[in-house]
């Protein structure tokens, strides 16, 4: 017998992903343009948008989370040395 889960379960939030809109995609991304965001997706420099409705797109939080992740640790193995050098330093 399989039990049902109630709407407010641990096991059913714990895997549940957030989708966030393109301002927020962009705001995570660091870019202010659509066409900058969207020729990093697809020069495969950012995670790719879902299709949540007709007309509707959206990204996951937690795939641009791992994106920001992977950016911070390259940073600090040095291996997007690359990039600095086009960056406005701060």
């Amino acid at each position: 017998m399989c039990a049902s889960l109630a709407p407010n379960s641990p096991l059913i939030h714990a895997s549940l992903d957030r989708f966030v809109n393109e301002p927020a995609a962009r705001a995570a991304a660091g870019v202010k343009s659509r066409s900058t965001l969207q020729s990093m997706i697809e020069e495969g420099l950012f995670p790719r948008p879902i299709r949540v409705s007709r007309g509707r797109i959206a990204w996951s939080a937690n795939e641009i989370a791992a994106w920001q992740n992977a950016r911070i640790k390259e940073r600090d193995e040095g291996l997007n040395r690359d990039l600095s050098s086009s960056a406005t330093p701060i």
